[in-house]
């Protein structure tokens, strides 16, 4: 019997690796698939199931292990072409579908104006990581927390 994941994440670049790590240490299952040899033995060593391989070719998703798979995250970078010339994130999305996928799939954009075409193209979340970390980082500055950081430095301003 082949191991089950909860996440598929194609593209172990800075995002990805990022995500890849906050799932793990959330007790995710995950599956890497990244198209550089060097990344993928890089997580290899690191103990990650990691596949090799270019998102935008069918015949790799179709053997991939999607039973039982939640999410399909793309942390692929935009500039990023493969075997066809397309978005290999839409391509990746077909993919999917075609290989018979009835979990979700998120995809990254690191331009709003691509937000739509994702959206149209079947991704069922839009991850856009400049705007998604700018609006974390307010409601860190907003928080409750943030507030006590805030009155406690003006303690200590007016102690010395």
């Amino acid at each position: 019997m082949e191991k089950r994941y909860d996440i598929v994440l194609f593209g172990l670049g800075r995002y990805g690796s990022a995500i890849t790590e906050r799932l793990l240490q959330q007790d995710c299952s995950v599956l890497g698939v990244d198209f550089n040899p060097a990344v993928v033995r890089e997580w290899q060593q690191a103990g990650l199931d990691i596949a090799y391989g270019d998102a935008t070719d069918p015949e790799l998703v179709a053997s991939l292990p999607l039973a039982g798979v939640k999410w399909v995250v793309s942390g692929i970078p935009e500039h990023q072409t493969g075997v066809t010339h397309e978005d290999a994130r839409l391509a990746l999305v077909d993919a999917l579908r075609s290989a018979g996928f009835t979990g979700r799939v998120a995809i990254a954009a690191h331009r709003g104006s691509d937000a739509d075409r994702f959206a149209a193209g079947g991704a069922d979340l839009i991850l856009q990581p400049f705007r998604d970390a700018a609006d974390q980082a307010a409601q860190l500055l907003l928080s409750d927390e943030a507030k006590g950081l805030s009155s406690r430095e003006g303690d200590r301003a007016e102690a010395g």
